[in-house]
């Protein structure tokens, strides 16, 4: 199988030959747009021969006002496609379809309203008493940065895309109570994450954080999701009986394979594929992995799935 074909059979429920693998890490400042970013991720997906073609961005709304108050919010008029900064990402991904000439599936990396509104803050103290107030003026920015999502995703998808790496933030228990949370965060998440899945029926959800209120994500629906086993005390296993879909992960994105040996890395991946087989999994990290992360110990663990 070649790994689009293993891929498209992965996600029909169809036997796979080895298991499926994707990490990622950030790519430096000055590798990160134009011919030269896109060359910097390709780069390091054909090194780590991930399963897919997952392109790491940060791209979130520009703003160029102060966010201190709920009312500062209504100066945020909502998606410009004629932005910069949209456009320098627009364009990253058009030189790096360029360069799959469609060999790998290509994921783009999707960030939730709630988590756009968290970084276009800067910070969590604002943001969290921004969703506290329940000032309709957040509210209202909310639905903007919804649709905003949605007419990135359209674009994308109307690029090339394949499928979304949706990410999420704001389901900590720490945060906020079950109310704000569904009102808040979830709906809109769900609002983006229907339209997406009428784009594509192999979108995959990450759920970012530690410590998440895990069953208020039963019903977002997707072809795989993706959590922080060892933050949350929840098994590749046990998100499986939970969740009842695909799941990927498994490896702690700052353990062996971003601080140990190829020796330990492969270790650590064998003992993940042992206990849960190469159905239905998508081995990969909990998370972004270290910066640092040596490309041998990323090998090492593309060694054992390619060969499992």
């Amino acid at each position: 199988m070649t790994r689009k074909e293993r891929m498209l059979a992965f996600f029909a429920d169809q036997p796979v030959d080895h298991a499926p693998h994707c990490v990622f890490a950030h790519v430096p400042e000055d590798r990160r747009f134009g011919q030269a970013g896109a060359e910097a991720q390709m780069e390091f997906h054909r090194e780590s021969a991930n399963s897919f073609l997952k392109i790491i961005v940060d791209l979130r709304f520009v703003v160029d006002f102060p966010l201190q108050t709920p009312q500062d919010w209504k100066a945020f008029k909502g998606f410009d496609p004629n932005e910069k900064y949209f456009q320098t990402n627009l364009d990253l991904l058009k030189r790096l379809l360029d360069l799959n000439q469609g060999e790998d599936l290509v994921y783009w990396t999707l960030f939730t309203p709630w988590n756009h509104a968290r970084a276009m803050t800067k910070d969590d103290a604002i943001v969290n008493a921004h969703t506290y107030s329940r000032d309709p003026a957040f509210e209202d920015a909310l639905k903007r940065l919804e649709d905003a999502v949605i007419r990135q995703a359209d674009i994308f998808f109307s690029e090339g895309v394949d499928g979304m790496y949706y990410a999420s933030r704001g389901g900590e228990l720490n945060r906020f109570e079950d109310d704000l949370f569904q009102r808040y965060v979830k709906q809109y998440d769900l609002g983006v994450l229907k339209y997406i899945n009428t784009r594509s029926k192999i979108n995959i959800f990450h759920m970012c954080g530690d410590n998440l209120r895990m069953d208020q994500y039963r019903d977002y629906e997707c072809a795989a999701i993706n959590w922080d086993i060892h933050g949350n005390n929840l098994s590749l296993q046990q998100g499986r009986a939970m969740f009842g879909r695909k799941v990927m992960g498994g490896l702690d994105n700052l353990g062996a394979i971003s601080n140990g040996t190829p020796e330990e890395t492969a270790q650590e991946t064998l003992a993940v594929l042992e206990s849960y087989g190469k159905q239905g999994l998508i081995l990969g990290g909990d998370c972004t992995l270290a910066a640092y992360a040596p490309m041998d110990n990323i090998k090492a663990m593309a060694k054992v799935c390619d060969t499992y």
